[in-house]
């Protein structure tokens, strides 16, 4: 927790003089409100302003909007939303499901059986919140056929997994920490590649996933669609654990048991699902 009070953060990023603070301290004391509560009344600083300095004084990292970050990202930049709730839900699900052997770090793969079910939406966020705990997250965009991660946290690359997988040989040096949260690194595809299923049929894709186990407290992986290919079962038999997204509305019954038996015979245990109302 940070040493300053609520007030000195809010003063410090508003650049506050001793003039503002007595106003702001003086509504404060008549109308019976908090330091925040009355700077944003009087117009010293917006609603926006006071959550950020609430996240400074409890250590909790906090991206303001105004930084440019993807809107999809709403765990980092409205993390008192009912949707960011509903992730901190999602990750405290998680991490009580892969309490275990650590020896083997887990290997979270997303899944869903359409394009545009909300996967990288999913992974993105989940990676984010458990990033917030100071543990060490890997993201890693198996989706070698419409990647989409890079985008989501604005790291472009021309050496991603497609080159990394290509080149005999794994790498983790090519993950990119994000400055905004130190503890997150990202792998985005990179070049897309033409041939998807050969390039993660090579026994490079084991070894990175292995060695990512070792290296990384979670590794949170996004994958193509069920209905495109082989690419989303070969990925499952690398993970450890799994994460089935339906879309509300879209999403049968039939198609997700058939992603949950999948998962059971590649034996990465099912977590559970998320159910995509965007």
């Amino acid at each position: 927790m940070s040493g300053k009070t609520i007030g000195g953060i809010i003063a410090d990023l508003k650049d506050l003089q001793d003039n503002d603070i007595r106003q702001i301290i003086d509504y404060q004391q008549t109308q019976n409100v908090k330091f925040g509560e009355a700077a944003v009344a009087l117009g010293y600083a917006k609603k926006e302003d006071v959550l950020w300095a609430l996240s400074q004084q409890f250590d909790y990292p906090y991206t303001q909007q105004s930084e440019g970050v993807n809107k999809s990202l709403v765990v980092a930049s409205n993390p008192f939303c009912e949707e960011s709730e509903s992730f901190r839900d999602l990750r405290t699900q998680v991490i009580q499901k892969t309490v275990g052997d650590k020896s083997i770090k887990p290997r979270i793969g997303i899944f869903s059986n359409n394009r545009g079910d909300g996967k990288t939406y999913t992974a993105s966020n989940l990676a984010l919140s458990i990033a917030q705990l100071d543990l060490k997250v890997a993201v890693l965009d198996c989706n070698l056929r419409a990647p989409s991660i890079g985008e989501v946290f604005d790291v472009q690359v021309t050496h991603g997994l497609s080159t990394t997988l290509a080149s005999f040989k794994s790498d983790v040096s090519v993950f990119r920490p994000l400055a905004s949260f130190q503890s997150l690194f990202v792998l985005p595809v990179g070049v897309v590649p033409p041939n998807p299923v050969e390039l993660l049929q090579k026994p490079n894709f084991k070894l990175l996933m292995e060695e990512l186990s070792m290296k990384f407290d979670y590794v949170i992986v996004d994958t193509p669609a069920m209905t495109e290919g082989a690419d989303s079962q070969i990925i499952a038999g690398l993970c450890t654990h799994g994460v089935i997204v339906c879309r509300d509305g879209q999403s049968k019954l039939k198609t997700t048991l058939r992603i949950k038996d999948i998962l059971d015979r590649s034996n990465a245990e099912v977590i559970g699902a998320v159910l995509n109302k965007r």
